[in-house]
């Protein structure tokens, strides 16, 4: 009888840099070892607007998160942020390994310990980030740049999550499945 490995799924999920240059992220320059997923998304060049109701600055809740391909050719990150759905390509074909291996065809639902290469950029898939964002990091960010190109007030986006789901079992989409398909 064969032992089924119990899957660790975290209901927040991190990224830990492990490798990469980080100073990109904050103007300030300050090196932080955990980044969230928006911030790790940034700082390979992805412009989507990720940000959206259920989203903290201070604790980035966000789940659950999926890597999967659409076709042959384009690794996306879906990321369902509340009861919305956003989607993004990397763009960077098969230079997107998740364990040492390649994007598989049918998605790849990420685990705690997971390890992500993009490019010269490693990153872990953390619980609990081991640092957090100071008020002051966000005071120097201020706006952040939707993929419309507008501006969205960190003050403002603040004010919006206040009565946001605080995990999975109080999100009733939590695990409602969604079929992407390109248009």
């Amino acid at each position: 009888m064969a032992i089924q490995r119990k899957r660790r799924r975290a209901k927040n999920l991190f990224f830990e840099l492990i490798e990469g240059d980080i100073q990109t992220i904050h103007r300030s320059g300050r090196f932080r070892e955990t980044i969230s997923i928006t911030s790790a998304l940034r700082l390979i060049g992805i412009s989507k607007r990720l940000l959206g109701p259920g989203v903290f600055i201070g604790g980035w809740k966000c789940c659950p998160l999926q890597l999967t391909k659409l076709s042959t050719f384009a690794p996306q990150v879906c990321v369902r942020f509340n009861n919305e759905l956003s989607w993004t390509m990397f763009g960077l074909g098969e230079d997107v390994r998740v364990n040492g291996r390649t994007l598989p065809e049918v998605g790849w639902e990420l685990e705690v310990g997971d390890e992500i290469q993009i490019e010269s950029y490693q990153l872990r898939v953390v619980e609990k980030p081991t640092t957090s964002v100071r008020p002051e990091m966000i005071a120097e960010v201020g706006t952040v740049e939707d993929f419309d190109g507008a501006t969205v007030n960190i003050d403002d986006l603040m004010s919006q999550v206040q009565n946001a789901p605080q995990n999975i079992e109080d999100d009733p989409l939590a695990e409602t499945d969604f079929d992407l398909k390109l248009s």
